[in-house]
């Protein structure tokens, strides 16, 4: 990018003041029009690297309450990372604009200002060729679609205040925006190629684009804070696979508890059954020996309750489950071992006799009813 400046930009040196050595200069600091912004500077984040138009109505450069605010603004070297306030004016502050006046040239507003440079090295600066001006100021930003001089923009301005005013690089006015050597001139187009100065450069989509300073600076925080977020982001998608990976196995894990805890609840249930079946069988044979009737659907302590009933005169009115276990077997341990030694007694006196079996039976039968 090569720089081009007012002719006599060499004669700044006679208008530094012999006595304090502060430069009082002019400088056309602000216009209006369309001017371009990258989204990073209007806070879209969704499209920090696209180019913007933004139009600054003439009513809203020229209003008064706007243009106040130039006067006694503070000179910085450069557009700082933050606003000027008291608690930073000692280390930014490098001059101050004194007096401004407006003027249109080809349908365009400009204001020039009356500036003192105090800084001995911004001074050095300017006399080397950094004449660009910048102003730094809040906003009312709308994004509202226009025309300006068969130009379309997507935003505009209002509610314009100025906070600073920097001698930058490159400016955002095409090289309009700059220190003017000479009282009258306004705007002086005439070129001249005096030196080159290297510009800030951002890579977008492999093409390199010369900036400002500024864009350069939020490009470079913006790139840093996408880095961080990526290295944030796979940090993060780390920690949710081995989560993942830890639920998986405690999934597992749970399914296989599940699994067996299932097959030792059918082992249970299967055991039970066949013992609540045994037991039912046991107690029809007893019920069966002793000549008492019970229901194969009742449960086992009703079945032990109607044996223990056709069995003896013993009242299991509002007794405990234990108390009739206990009732029942010594009951039928005492009536099976009558009915069998009666049995036996009888098998003996029929020994030689025809029909044994019968007779044996017979007295069974009536060795129960005995019973």
């Amino acid at each position: 990018m090569i720089y081009t400046y007012d002719k006599g930009f060499n004669d700044f040196e006679k208008h530094i003041d012999s006595d304090t050595g502060f430069l009082h200069i002019n400088g056309v600091i602000s216009r209006s029009g369309n001017q371009k912004y990258y989204g990073i500077e209007l806070g879209d984040e969704e499209n920090p690297t696209k180019l913007f138009n933004v139009y600054r109505p003439k009513e809203e450069v020229l209003k008064q309450e706007s243009l106040d605010t130039f006067v006694n603004s503070p000179i910085c070297d450069n557009h700082p990372s933050e606003f000027v306030t008291i608690d930073n004016a000692k280390e930014l502050v490098k001059g101050s604009v004194s007096s401004i006046s407006t003027y249109n040239k080809d349908g365009i507003d400009y204001v020039k200002a009356r500036m003192t440079i105090t800084d001995k090295k911004l001074i050095n600066k300017i006399m080397g060729g950094k004449i660009e001006i910048s102003a730094g100021y809040s906003q009312d930003l709308i994004k509202e679609k226009g025309e300006f001089k068969g130009e379309q923009y997507d935003f505009k301005q209002t509610n314009i205040k100025i906070n600073h005013v920097a001698l930058v690089d490159k400016g955002r006015c095409e090289g309009n925006c700059k220190i003017t050597a000479d009282n009258n001139s306004i705007i002086n187009k005439s070129k001249k190629n005096n030196k080159g100065k290297s510009m800030p450069t951002i890579l977008l989509d492999g093409v390199s684009h010369e900036v400002t300073d500024c864009v350069a600076k939020g490009f470079a925080n913006l790139t840093s804070r996408i880095k961080s977020l990526d290295e944030d982001m796979k940090e993060k998608d780390e920690d949710l696979k081995e989560k993942d990976m830890e639920l998986e196995k405690e999934k597992g894990e749970k399914a296989k508890m599940q699994e067996d805890m299932e097959e030792e609840k059918k082992k249970t249930s299967d055991s039970t059954i066949d013992a609540l079946v045994s037991q039912k069988v046991e107690l029809i044979k007893t019920a069966d020996t002793l000549k008492v009737e019970v229901k194969t659907s009742d449960s086992i302590l009703d079945m032990k309750r109607a044996i223990i009933a056709g069995s003896s005169k013993i009242d299991l009115t509002d007794k405990t489950p234990e108390f009739i276990d206990g009732v029942y077997q010594t009951v039928v341990d005492s009536k099976i071992t009558k009915v069998k030694a009666v049995t036996d007694s009888q098998e003996k006196a029929f020994d030689g006799f025809d029909g044994k079996q019968q007779g044996i039976s017979k007295f069974q039968d009536m060795a129960k009813e005995e019973l």
